[in-house]
């Protein structure tokens, strides 16, 4: 977009400043304002439960299902990748000093091992601590990367 830069030649029809005030009143003050208040990251971790938390839930738990060694067993590379890419904005955009990456790798493991927790009650899901594992890897590789973005 082109800077306004001499406020004379310019109308107020002129598309510059219908695009400007549009941006700086409309929906980037609206972003701006949800980023000042941290939303991003309570949302990106509903968006994970709502991922990972099963649906058909049953009244009995299925612990025979459960990988407790990870990169043990079936490892698919897809589910590999995904489950670092879940968690990369969830370390980048969680509260905080950059610093704090013990913090983001613990928030993260709780919250994928809680995730793969209420997997034992599924029929259709198999929990599995390779997921725990490349979910808090993706959290704190989001975590370094906004460190190294910031810096």
């Amino acid at each position: 977009m082109n800077e306004i830069n001499d406020l004379t030649e310019v109308t107020p029809s002129d598309p510059r400043v219908t695009a400007s005030a549009n941006w700086h009143f409309g929906y980037g003050f609206v972003i701006g304002w949800l980023r000042g208040l941290g939303v991003r990251w309570p949302l990106w971790a509903a968006v994970i439960l709502l991922l990972t938390v099963p649906w058909d839930l049953q009244d009995h738990a299925h612990w025979y299902k459960v990988a407790w060694r990870p990169f043990t067993g079936v490892v698919r590379p897809l589910d590999l990748v995904l489950n670092f890419v879940l968690y990369l904005p969830f370390g980048a955009w969680a509260p905080g000093r950059r610093d704090r990456l013990l913090v983001i790798g613990l928030m993260a493991a709780l919250l994928a091992g809680a995730c793969e927790f209420s997997q034992v009650w599924s029929h259709s899901r198999f929990p599995s601590m390779t997921d725990v594992v490349m979910n808090t890897l993706g959290a704190v590789a989001g975590r370094l990367w906004r460190k190294r973005a910031v810096t």
